[in-house]
Parts: structure tokens; C-alpha cells; sequence
């Protein structure tokens, strides 16, 4: 019997990051010189316009939906429950029975039984 998978387990998503291109010249003696893409500084204001007001924005926690538990794990959380009562009541069940106090009900029983 199997408790279940760890949480996550199969989800891992790759994430790629952006990264320079690299192009070599056709003259062996000069080294590979990275090409970037120029940007007019209107774009880059508004890039960084953007980039302020939303660092500056409340932060607003979203809710996740992957973090929410399968059925699997549910049935898994309902059955480790229903053992952990299971044994509590079953301690319980034996304190009382076990305990003395029940000397003064004799009455009760046939006077046979001693």
C-alpha cells in the first residue's frame, strides 16, 4: 500500500532565459563579439515606465490551482485521519475499561460471579 507521490512530483516545468547571440567574424584574429538589438530610448523609457509602476503596485498574493490537493491526496488525508482516531478511541476505550472505578457497580452483577 501506497501513501501517495510527493506533492509536484512530475510538474517541474523548464524554464528557458534569454541569452545573447554570438556571432564570429570572418578574420580569425578578432574574437566573437556579442550582437545587441538596439532599441530607441522611447522604448526603453517605456520599458522602464512600466517596469516602476508595477514594482510599485500592491502586491496582490494570487491563488494557485496546482496547489490544490488531487483526490488521491484527499483519500490519503482521509485515511490517515480515520487510523489516527482509530487508535485514539481504542486508547480511549481502554483507559475506561481498565479503569477501577467500576468496583462500586457489583451490584449489577449475579452474585455468581466473584
Amino acid at each position: 500500500m501506497t501513501w501517495g507521490e510527493k506533492r509536484g512530483k512530475g510538474r517541474e516545468v523548464e524554464y528557458t532565459l534569454p541569452s545573447a547571440v554570438l556571432t564570429s567574424t570572418t578574420s580569425s584574429a578578432s574574437a566573437p563579439t556579442i550582437e545587441e538589438v538596439g532599441k530607441a530610448q522611447i522604448d526603453i523609457d517605456t520599458g522602464f515606465e512600466e517596469t516602476v509602476k508595477r514594482a510599485l503596485r500592491p502586491y496582490v498574493k494570487k491563488k494557485r490551482l496546482d496547489n490544490l490537493p488531487t483526490v488521491e491526496e484527499q483519500n490519503q488525508n482521509l485515511r490517515t485521519r480515520l487510523i489516527a482516531a482509530y487508535i485514539f478511541l481504542n486508547f480511549m476505550l481502554c483507559l475506561f475499561v481498565m479503569n477501577d472505578s467500576f468496583d462500586s457497580l457489583r451490584f449489577l452483577v449475579s452474585s455468581y460471579i466473584s
